[in-house]
């Protein structure tokens, strides 16, 4: 067998960091440089995990080959092998590495290919030197990028489909009018004709807003209106835990299950509301008529989450040198039953060297860190696969992708349920939410109000209190979940939101006529996702907490748990409202034991 290698390399004036961000975006690189389309299907392995099987059409030909999982470790390198079947080769193996360099950084890029024989060897020679080439040809641009001379690492595509220009404009013209983003609906007008295709089929509004310098509730404002309109289409998906790519994408909420398979990881989990369910955009086809195409599954660029990932053959013992920002990172495999917690810090006297053993097991091996959980930002690592079983492992950051717009967030917006008051869950259907706070109203007085003065009389006074709770909930980034008599209950996502909204109603109850109080209660915590009569509802103790907390006001107050006053974000809250703190404790009707709560009276002239 012969092995053709070539590499290349080219200098960036940018340092790793940035030229890791385009890189590492292994299915735009592919692309950008040409490379065919590719379809992929997934086998499952008894250890754990699956093996990608890839299949492509080239010069008429299809192609298959069996891809392993890449290595990469962030801002360092990345790797990828490819053992092929009926080919003129048997195996490419191919890679960057980034290495800083005179203020910027040098990348390095290179391919090695088995010839499957003699007659094969130039057409290998061929595809490992045009390989390397076309990579050098696109990170050129990714530098005129990187340096400000240019804002479009990818030319070549950025175009493809173009845009009907005559139904967008005609649409943000409408568009101009229904909302005051004038800035925004403009950057998201040109993004729509300019951006990349697979750019424009999974749009995240965090994303775009952290880019453009806007408020991400704003953007995110823009993308439910402009999808209103017609530009976009709002669609969601369910996001894998392990891998935390899109594994169902629906047209509609009441499309998505309670239970979800990952082809990719081979495994089952349950949709969470708050967490794997995301609410997404995409260009709508009158707009731009882009197609989904696959040129990659398993980059670094598609796995953010991932640090560094190591594929560790079978009894192998190998030492990597690791580099590390502080933080805390968990070590994690499908293959293995266990994770492990590892804390990176600069103090000085830790650990300059960490070893990790693979132990056997059925099912799965587990993972065994010998010594210290803490290690150094630069250090050794020392991994030992005791186990007949290839390990795939990766190193995580463990929170949650930040800028995925949960079910549970856009479903505490006003502005959604006012536009898109028919997306709900199927009926039957329930999704956990590990973190919801309600809030509570009621009137005090309403009854005497209505026997004095009459229904139409008094129903004028109950719609006026009705709009002013609507308008200070939704300023505060809440929504009103549903209306019960003169009651309101709505939800937010964050409880010092809704501690502002709370203090900023009773601030402007006086303004209602009939001398009425309003009564609030709210609590914080885990709940239920429901359809509710086609309302987006919520259920559970949460809910039922909150109810009853109501019932404890006075009225002009508000009533909370004391562990929810504990909670920094909302101490911090009201430390701008001038208010009186009182402690007390009560049996509220179905909760078990009693409660410590506190009422919260706001410090104003009525």
């Amino acid at each position: 067998m012969t092995t053709i290698r070539h590499d290349n390399q080219i200098q960036f004036t940018a340092p790793p960091e940035a030229v890791w961000e385009l890189v590492a975006q292994t299915d735009k690189l592919n692309r950008e440089m040409g490379i065919p389309p590719i379809s992929f299907h997934f086998d499952p392995r008894k250890a754990g995990g699956t093996e990608a099987w890839a299949t492509m059409e080239i010069a008429g030909f299809r192609v298959k080959y069996r891809e392993h999982p890449f290595e990469w470790v962030v801002s360092k390198f990345h790797t990828v092998r490819r053992t092929f079947q009926k080919a003129p080769f048997t195996e490419i193996r191919g890679g960057v590495r980034l290495r800083p360099n005179i203020g910027g950084t040098l990348v390095e890029v290179w391919a090695e290919i088995d010839a499957a024989n003699a007659i094969s060897i130039p057409i290998c020679q061929a595809i490992a030197f045009k390989s390397c080439g076309d990579f050098i040809k696109t990170a050129r641009q990714f530098d005129l990028v990187l340096s400000g001379k240019s804002d479009n690492p990818y030319p070549k595509h950025s175009k493809k489909p173009p845009v009907t220009h005559d139904r967008l404009n005609q649409i943000c013209d409408k568009l101009l009018v229904d909302t005051e983003y004038a800035e925004i609906i403009q950057r998201l007008k040109e993004y729509l004709v300019f951006a990349p295709p697979e750019d424009t089929i999974a749009i995240r509004p965090y994303e775009l807003a952290d880019r453009w310098g806007y408020a991400r509730k704003e953007v995110l404002e823009t993308c439910l209106r402009a999808a209103r309109h017609g530009i976009l289409d709002l669609r969601w998906r369910v996001l894998c835990p392990e891998c935390r790519g899109a594994k169902e994408i629906k047209g509609k909420l009441s499309e998505i299950t309670n239970t979800v398979h990952c082809k990719t990881c081979n495994i089952p989990f349950n949709a969470d509301f708050d967490r794997s369910v995301e609410v997404f955009f995409q260009v709508a086809k009158s707009i731009r008529n882009v197609s989904d195409i696959t040129y990659c599954v398993g980059g670094p660029g598609l796995s953010p989450h991932i640090l560094a990932q190591w594929v560790i053959q079978p009894k192998e013992h190998r030492t990597v040198n690791v580099s590390l920002p502080s933080g805390r990172y968990q070590l994690r495999s499908l293959q293995v039953k266990n994770s492990a917690d590892i804390v990176v810090s600069d103090f000085r006297g830790v650990a300059t060297q960490v070893q990790l053993e693979i132990l056997p097991g059925n099912p799965g091996g587990a993972l065994k860190l010998l010594g210290s959980e803490s290690v150094a930002n630069e250090a050794e690592w020392i991994f030992d696969n005791g186990t007949d079983e290839v390990i795939v492992l990766r190193l995580e950051i463990p929170e949650w992708i930040a800028k995925a717009v949960t079910a549970a967030e856009v479903s505490a917006m006003q502005a959604f349920r006012d536009q898109f008051g028919s997306e709900v869950l199927s009926p039957g259907t329930e999704m956990a939410v590990r973190h919801v706070c309600l809030l509570f109203s009621d009137l005090k007085g309403s009854t005497a109000l209505y026997r004095d003065q009459g229904d139409a009389p008094s129903y004028h006074v109950v719609r006026e209190h009705f709009d002013l709770m609507q308008k200070i909930i939704a300023r505060n980034g809440g929504a009103i979940v549903k209306t019960i008599g003169d009651a309101v209950m709505a939800c937010f996502v964050d409880p010092a939101h809704a501690v502002r909204a709370a203090m900023e109603i009773q601030s402007e109850a006086d303004s209602l006529k009939g001398g009425l109080a309003i009564k609030l209660g709210l609590h914080f915590g885990p709940a239920i996702a429901v359809n509710a009569n086609e309302v987006l509802d919520y259920f559970g103790q949460t809910v039922n907490i909150a109810a009853r907390l109501q019932r404890e006001s006075r009225g002009s107050d508000l009533v909370m748990a004391a562990s929810t006053l504990e909670d920094e974000s909302v101490s911090e809250a009201l430390k701008d409202y001038p208010v009186t703190q009182e402690t007390f404790s009560a049996n509220l009707r179905g909760v078990e034991p009693q409660m410590d709560l506190v009422r919260i009276q706001l410090n104003v002239k009525r």
